[in-house]
Protein backbone atom coordinates (compact mmCIF):
# COMPACT_ATOMS: atom_id res chain seq x y z
CA UNK A 1 0.00 0.00 0.00
CA UNK A 2 1.25 3.40 -0.97
CA UNK A 3 0.03 6.85 -0.65
CA UNK A 4 -0.34 8.97 -4.40
CA UNK A 5 1.60 11.85 -4.81
CA UNK A 6 -0.22 13.44 -7.87
CA UNK A 7 2.61 16.05 -7.95
CA UNK A 8 5.19 13.38 -8.75
CA UNK A 9 2.86 10.91 -10.76
CA UNK A 10 1.47 12.69 -13.35
CA UNK A 11 0.61 9.96 -15.66
CA UNK A 12 -1.53 8.29 -12.75
CA UNK A 13 -3.24 11.01 -12.44
CA UNK A 14 -4.23 11.47 -15.88
CA UNK A 15 -5.78 8.04 -16.02
CA UNK A 16 -7.37 8.54 -13.27
CA UNK A 17 -9.32 11.55 -14.41
CA UNK A 18 -9.99 9.71 -17.47
CA UNK A 19 -11.93 6.62 -16.23
CA UNK A 20 -13.61 9.04 -13.62
CA UNK A 21 -14.71 11.76 -16.31
CA UNK A 22 -15.96 9.16 -18.13
CA UNK A 23 -18.54 8.08 -15.25
CA UNK A 24 -19.68 11.85 -14.67
CA UNK A 25 -17.22 12.01 -11.81
CA UNK A 26 -14.02 14.62 -10.67
CA UNK A 27 -11.44 13.62 -9.02
CA UNK A 28 -11.92 15.04 -5.38
CA UNK A 29 -7.98 15.82 -4.20
CA UNK A 30 -9.12 17.08 -0.36
CA UNK A 31 -8.01 13.38 1.04
CA UNK A 32 -4.97 11.56 -0.16
CA UNK A 33 -5.57 8.37 -2.41
CA UNK A 34 -4.44 5.13 -1.64
CA UNK A 35 -2.12 3.15 -3.86
CA UNK A 36 -2.50 -1.41 -3.45
CA UNK A 37 -0.39 -3.79 -5.45
CA UNK A 38 0.66 -5.18 -7.68
CA UNK A 39 1.71 -7.99 -5.26
CA UNK A 40 1.94 -11.63 -5.00
CA UNK A 41 -2.17 -12.34 -4.82
CA UNK A 42 -2.77 -9.18 -7.10
CA UNK A 43 -0.71 -8.67 -10.19
CA UNK A 44 -2.11 -5.21 -10.99
CA UNK A 45 -2.91 -1.76 -9.16
CA UNK A 46 -5.76 -0.33 -7.77
CA UNK A 47 -6.53 3.38 -6.82
CA UNK A 48 -8.57 4.24 -3.46
CA UNK A 49 -10.12 8.06 -2.92
CA UNK A 50 -12.61 10.54 -3.06
CA UNK A 51 -14.36 11.86 -5.95
CA UNK A 52 -17.20 14.45 -6.48
CA UNK A 53 -20.51 13.46 -8.44
CA UNK A 54 -20.23 16.12 -11.63
CA UNK A 55 -22.89 18.96 -11.77
CA UNK A 56 -23.36 18.22 -15.63
CA UNK A 57 -24.44 14.50 -15.13
CA UNK A 58 -25.84 11.92 -13.10
CA UNK A 59 -27.96 14.97 -11.65
CA UNK A 60 -29.88 12.71 -9.04
CA UNK A 61 -26.02 12.86 -7.21
CA UNK A 62 -24.56 16.08 -8.38
CA UNK A 63 -21.88 17.30 -5.85
CA UNK A 64 -22.16 14.44 -3.93
CA UNK A 65 -18.84 13.13 -2.47
CA UNK A 66 -18.57 9.40 -2.12
CA UNK A 67 -15.17 7.48 -2.16
CA UNK A 68 -14.39 4.99 -5.39
CA UNK A 69 -12.02 1.94 -6.07
CA UNK A 70 -10.83 2.24 -9.28
CA UNK A 71 -9.76 -1.19 -10.67
CA UNK A 72 -7.97 -1.94 -14.37
CA UNK A 73 -11.74 -2.71 -16.03
CA UNK A 74 -14.09 -1.52 -13.29
CA UNK A 75 -15.04 1.43 -11.22
CA UNK A 76 -16.85 0.51 -7.85
CA UNK A 77 -18.59 2.99 -5.17
CA UNK A 78 -17.49 1.80 -1.50
CA UNK A 79 -18.25 3.46 1.72
CA UNK A 80 -14.61 3.35 3.19
CA UNK A 81 -10.90 3.37 1.47
CA UNK A 82 -10.82 0.38 4.05
CA UNK A 83 -13.26 -1.39 2.15
CA UNK A 84 -11.56 -1.26 -1.53
CA UNK A 85 -11.25 -5.05 -1.81
CA UNK A 86 -14.97 -5.70 -0.59
CA UNK A 87 -16.63 -4.52 -4.19
CA UNK A 88 -19.97 -5.79 -4.83
CA UNK A 89 -21.36 -5.69 -8.30
CA UNK A 90 -24.47 -3.23 -7.66
CA UNK A 91 -21.86 -0.64 -6.76
CA UNK A 92 -19.94 -0.70 -9.97
CA UNK A 93 -20.03 3.25 -12.04
CA UNK A 94 -21.19 2.39 -15.02
CA UNK A 95 -19.92 4.69 -17.95
CA UNK A 96 -21.42 7.11 -18.99
CA UNK A 97 -23.79 6.94 -22.43
CA UNK A 98 -22.33 8.85 -24.80
CA UNK A 99 -25.58 10.98 -25.13
CA UNK A 100 -24.53 12.15 -21.56
CA UNK A 101 -21.66 13.50 -21.89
Amino acid sequence: MGILDFNEDKKIKKCIERRLKSRGLILDESEEWDIHGPHPEMDYQVYIGRVVYDDQHRSGRAGFRTYVVIYPRAVYEIDSPSDWYRVEPENRIAVLDENDE
